[in-house]
């Protein structure tokens, strides 16, 4: 065999790697990506307070995951794109990692989908050695390309591929959201069972507090002085802050009612308080938690931080 055939040959199997790399990397991609998307429109609140799983990070994770799925399977410039998922998948282990380290039970890659970060962190370390290796070789290469060079039609449909994947992941998160999600500033806004419903209790300043129909026995609220602690099960900063909110009670003279936002069979630890209640689990509940504020004979007086 001469050195044509042996470069004829290693081209053929580089070409079948890159392939099925870039498959693979743009399956897990858009899956991740759709679980993303998915979990954004459903409205269901964001318990965690990394900044990778801020809604507004989520969203652009979800554009950029996806359009850059769509480069992988368009198939140029494999040494380039080769580097990109070399970084890519690095950045991703180092946050499934610590993530890990930090004690976390789900990586939130993929939505609502409770994954290991240590089960993510060795997929994406995976991904990171075959594409480095895979670029060691397509280094070696003389080739530039596997694509044959069909000219600008095959950049401009790659371009619209990623325009329209783009405009797709948004309008579907901007279109579910908007339907579904109705934001509460009164208590007399008419709710249909199912609805999301954001809460803002910035905007309820001087106002009476728009909770009192949704939480039952909450009546109770409605005179005298009380600080209101809007919590989550599970919530470690719900759980910590909790101590200051009831000195903050005690400082002001004031009763401590404690409201969950959402249903769970989980069991907090005792939590004396003044008042113990849940929101009515017919609505899914979107709010930052913990969320503090000061309520004088039913009307939101002041919003409180430690």
């Amino acid at each position: 065999m001469n050195d044509s055939d042996v470069a004829a040959s290693r081209w053929r199997l580089d070409s079948i790697l890159w392939t099925l790399l870039r498959f693979f990397v743009a399956g897990v991609l858009l899956f991740s990506s759709w679980e993303k998307a998915r979990f954004l429109a459903s409205g269901f609140p964001v318990t965690s307070n990394w900044l990778v799983d801020h809604p507004t990070v989520q969203f652009l994770a979800v554009i950029a995951e996806s359009a850059f799925a769509v480069w992988l399977l368009g198939g140029l410039a494999p040494k380039l794109t080769c580097a990109a998922v070399s970084l890519l998948f690095l950045l991703f282990a180092g946050v499934s990692l610590f993530k890990g380290l930090s004690g976390e039970t789900s990586c939130g890659c993929f939505g609502s989908k409770e994954v290991n970060p240590y089960v993510t962190f060795l997929l994406d370390a995976a991904i990171v050695f075959c594409s480095l290796a895979l670029l060691s070789r397509l280094w070696k290469s003389r080739r530039s390309d596997f694509v044959p060079k069909v000219g600008a039609r095959l950049w401009a449909t790659l371009a619209a591929c990623l325009v329209v994947s783009g405009v797709f992941a948004s309008s579907v998160f901007l279109f579910e959201t908007e339907r579904e999600t109705i934001l509460l500033e009164r208590g007399d806004v008419s709710l249909a069972p199912g609805s999301v419903v954001i809460l803002e209790p910035e905007l309820w300043l001087d106002r009476e507090c728009p909770l009192f129909k949704f939480c039952s026995g909450s009546e109770s609220l409605k005179s005298g002085v009380w600080i209101v602690m809007l919590r989550r099960v599970g919530c470690k900063t719900c759980h910590e802050l909790l101590p200051q909110t009831r000195e903050a009670a005690k400082a002001q003279n004031a009763s401590l009612a404690l409201v969950d936002v959402e249903f769970s069979d989980e069991k907090e630890d005792a939590a004396p308080a003044d008042f113990v209640g849940r929101l009515d689990s017919n609505y899914l509940w979107m709010v930052e938690t913990p969320s503090v504020f000061r309520l004088v004979d039913g009307k939101v007086d002041e919003l409180l931080t430690f």
